[in-house]
Order: C-alpha cells, then structure tokens, then sequence
C-alpha cells in the first residue's frame, strides 16, 4: 500500500524479477492518474475557477483517461451509463457541476493506494471531503482502476451518491426520478 500523505510504501512481494520490473514500470507509470482525478473533481466542483481554467482542468482530466476508455460506476442510484471515450468522460466532467451548489469545500482527503498482483489494476481509497450547504461532510470513495501506459483505460469508481445528493440539496430530486422510473 502506498500512503499518499506520508510517501511511504508497504514492501510488495512478487513472484519474479520481470514482474517486479513490470509491477514497478506501471506503477510509476499510474502514480499521476490515481490522485489527479479525485483532485480534478475536487477542483471543478470547489468552483471558483475561471471559464478559460474551467476549460484547462476539464482537459487535464479527460486526458488521464486513453481515448477508448470503459469507466462504470456500478452504484449510481439511477443506473450504470458507461463512459467508454475520451470525449464522454469530458462531457461528463463538465455536466457534473450542476450537483455542486453549496459548496464551500471540496477535497480528495484520506487518500491510500492499494496496489494488486495485477501490475496494471491499482485501487485507489479515499473520501471526498467538505462543506456544502453550512454542513460538513465526508463521502468515502473506491476507485478501482486499470492504467495502460499512463493512461486509465478502464475505472470502476464506488461512491456515495446518495450521499453526495444529500449533501448538495439534490436527495428529493433524486428520490422523485427513482420514483418516476418505478412507474
């Protein structure tokens, strides 16, 4: 496990040298992409940026993805709409920020990487952190992800979303579209 907070890494065994060179190349490889999304996120929601930064980050974050991608997110509330290009990934970064009033702060807090036998999976814990609405929050968060010279080309992200619709004001809104779906 890797500690980003301290830098500390917990001894990894690995059954050969060439997996070993192989675990470490993509583990290197991956170390901008786990922490910079969550806190590409965190800086599109806290707001506050210009339109031309908006456009900046909202890049920098579609391109820590490949251009085909497959990023799921297995407990949405409303169902799972993979994004599986570049450009929906961008598209969804962008419309996120609708779920975003209220808030005061925002961030990527408590971050840990668990690394797997898999060189190329690592998965990445942490908990989005703040205040929004005059209330403090913590959201945990697991994103499981696989990186492919340096770019995540498949993401399994596990987060709170009712949670995260309490906290920004948007639980009712969401209550009253499972409500019409049921119909």
């Amino acid at each position: 496990m890797y500690d980003l907070a301290t830098g500390g890494e917990t001894p990894l065994r690995l059954r050969s040298h060439d997996s070993a060179r192989r675990f470490h190349a993509t583990y290197h490889r991956s170390s901008r992409c786990r922490p910079a999304v969550a806190a590409g996120v965190s800086r599109l929601v806290a707001g506050g940026l210009s339109p031309e930064q908006r456009e900046r980050q909202l890049d920098d974050l579609a391109n820590l993805y490949a251009e085909h991608t497959n990023v799921r997110h297995p407990l949405a509330p409303l169902g799972d709409t993979p994004l599986r290009t570049r450009a929906e990934l961008r598209a969804h970064f962008a419309n996120s920020g609708g779920r975003t009033a209220g808030a005061v702060q925002f961030e990527a807090t408590n971050a840990n990487v668990h690394v797997t036998a898999d060189p190329e999976l690592v998965i990445f814990e942490f908990t989005y952190a703040g205040e929004a609405n005059g209330r403090t929050f913590e959201l945990p968060c697991i994103f499981v992800i696989r990186v492919r010279n340096g770019q995540i080309v498949e993401s399994r992200d596990y987060g709170d979303h009712i949670g995260l619709a309490r906290t920004f004001g948007r639980l009712d809104d969401l209550i009253d579209q499972l409500h019409d779906r049921d119909r």
